[in-house]
């Protein structure tokens, strides 16, 4: 999506309920020169530059300078030279060094700068620091976090890349942090996104197929979404979107990442861009069966009008990133410091309203289930979609055994 796609499909979606009005508007209000980025005053430290949810396509393609930072894998840096050739933007990467004498690069051999390209969080955090304060003195550094590994890994690398953050924060306070934040967690979320959740559950719940599943299921299936106020302890709106297949690994990675934007933006008036992203159909979502057979199942029920499920859409990923990406830009304009602006006037000053402001959430925020109690369903839904023949010949199978056996009795 370019241009006045992005502006009209932002429009419909918020109709539709799968962003939020204020993300729309976001959008929409971006001129022509904020997205113009080949003079701007921000150099965009991309931590992960090789991650499906990241935003370096669309920044090369906006004109911007990008500090590229990402494990030193030969194929991984060969493609993001490739994308950087096709682009209006520039890369700044970092080089290992051989040692000794000999060190020159021949800086038209390609594949000898990407065999020499690249960092790793894990080992070299001191080195990365060194010399990424060094980067484009004169100018604003926007640093993201959006490098992601499986399972304990995934802390490991929050952890470092938060350090990497901190430091550069301390030692180049202009500087802006960046994050993306995912839709299946817990968050404070607007009333207006709250009441429309309950009105989709009050029309829902009371059907009678509703009533069935609640039964069979003893009550784990169709559950609300937003949290009652008697549960939440607080007259804030929270909605509990949490997968638990993502696994505790992922959730406490997430919440070092909340931790950190809500500590520099509410604490130490630090500009942040922490915006809810999108569910999409990435690599690390396709290769989990089970995630991905949600998704499908998701999609497949909303779009045929399932009610419990019809404000949920699941994005692709290139979308994913302009979306985001422009989002970012709308932050990095608009949002100067916590005490300069009010985020949500409805949530008042609450920490967690840095959250849920320009969210792009799928629809999951108002939709009227916890989209966890309804797996079983949407998997249903894909099964029903992939396995129809393999399904019908089964029955036709049991049937004629059924009917085999009853005549001999």
């Amino acid at each position: 999506l370019r241009g006045e796609e992005v502006n009209r499909k932002a429009l419909q979606w918020a109709t539709k309920g799968v962003i939020e009005p204020d993300a729309a508007e976001a959008i929409c209000n971006l001129k022509e020169s904020d997205l113009n980025l080949s003079n701007s005053n921000d150099v965009f430290v991309v931590m992960g530059a090789g991650a499906a949810m990241g935003p370096l396509d669309t920044l090369l393609s906006l004109g911007a300078t990008v500090v590229a930072l990402d494990l030193p894998i030969p194929a991984i840096w060969e493609r993001l030279f490739d994308k950087t050739k096709s682009s209006r933007g520039s890369i700044i990467f970092p080089m290992i060094r051989k040692g000794g004498k000999d060190d020159a690069i021949d800086l038209n051999d390609e594949k000898e700068m990407a065999s020499r390209a690249g960092c790793n969080f894990l080992t070299q955090i001191s080195e990365i620091i060194d010399w990424l304060v060094l980067q484009c003195p004169k100018k604003r550094l926007v640093i993201g976090q959006y490098a992601y590994l499986d399972s304990a890994a995934f802390v490991k690398v929050s952890l470092a890349m938060d350090a990497v953050a901190s430091e550069c924060l301390r030692q180049r306070p202009d500087s802006a942090l960046a994050y993306l934040c995912t839709p299946t967690d817990v968050f404070a979320i607007p009333p207006a996104a709250r009441d429309a959740s309950a009105r989709q559950y009050e029309s829902t719940i009371n059907q009678y197929g509703s009533k069935i599943l609640q039964f069979i299921s003893g009550n784990h299936m169709l559950q609300q979404n937003v949290v009652p106020e008697s549960r939440a302890g607080s007259k804030i709106p929270i909605v509990d979107a949490l997968v638990l297949q993502q696994g505790p690994n992922y959730f406490f990675a997430k919440r070092l990442q909340h931790w950190r934007a809500m500590l520099v933006h509410s604490g130490e008036g630090g500009v942040v861009s922490s915006n809810v992203a999108p569910a999409s159909y990435t690599q690390s979502v396709l290769k989990n069966k089970l995630l991905a057979a949600a998704f499908a199942g998701a999609q497949s029920a909303a779009l045929k009008g399932a009610a419990y499920i019809s404000t949920v859409e699941i994005f692709d990923p290139e979308t994913s990133n302009v979306f985001m990406t422009y989002l970012l830009l709308h932050d990095l304009k608009q949002r100067r410091t916590f005490s300069e602006q009010r985020l949500r006037p409805d949530l008042s000053d609450h920490p967690l309203s840095l959250f849920a402001a320009t969210p792009v959430h799928n629809g999951i925020w108002r939709c009227g289930f916890q989209i966890r109690s309804l797996l079983e369903i949407v998997i249903a839904h894909y099964v029903a979609d992939n396995y129809r023949n393999q399904l019908f010949a089964a029955t036709a199978l049991c049937g004629g055994t059924a009917l085999i056996l009853r005549s001999r009795l």
